[in-house]
């Protein structure tokens, strides 16, 4: 005797060739926008980024380079961070090197996993402050989660201090 298996109901199998369609079309659009954009579109979207939530101006004078696969990697070289309009200056002041990966899996699930920070030569000046000694802004989403970092490696830090009129200031390193 074969088993009988019941039929879903037309508007039900409607529904789910929506819902097929539908997540085909969001891959389709994901999957021709990662081969559209080159490295170029990653780093004006990484300045573009660090503008709007890190209140910096940064500029990416070497390379830029972004890997997709089960995680997203990109590394830079030669980041400098500008005088921002207001007059403050940051803090940080450059980066020689970094190399990032991301998981993206755990994005689904609403967790930023970045599974490797590598940064060589950190460099940070005095602390910036606006003309009227107001404390800096920050244009954080607080939607946005705050991430869990697996591993993290630093090299050359430098930390520059003193009185703004010294010259030249003091510098503390560690390499």
């Amino acid at each position: 005797m074969p088993l009988k298996v019941p039929r879903l109901p037309k508007s039900i199998m409607l529904l789910l060739a929506a819902v097929g369609v539908l997540v085909v079309l969001c891959l389709s659009l994901v999957f021709v926008v990662v081969a559209v954009l080159d490295d170029d579109d990653y780093r004006a979207l990484a300045i573009w980024g660090a503008e709007r939530l890190g209140d910096v101006r940064m500029v990416i004078n070497g390379d830029f380079d972004v890997q997709w696969s089960r995680e997203l990697a990109f590394s830079a070289t030669d980041i400098r961070f500008e005088p921002l309009p207001d007059g403050r200056t940051p803090t940080l002041r450059a980066i020689d090197r970094t190399h990032i990966r991301i998981a993206l899996a755990p994005l689904l699930r609403g967790l930023l996993l970045i599974k490797n920070l590598e940064i060589d030569g950190l460099h940070f000046d005095r602390e910036g402050r606006a003309p009227d000694d107001s404390p800096p802004t920050s244009h954080w989403p607080w939607g946005f989660l705050i991430p869990v970092v697996e591993r993290v490696a630093l090299d050359d830090l430098r930390f520059l201090f003193g009185d703004e009129n010294e010259d030249p200031p003091h510098e503390f390193r560690l390499d």
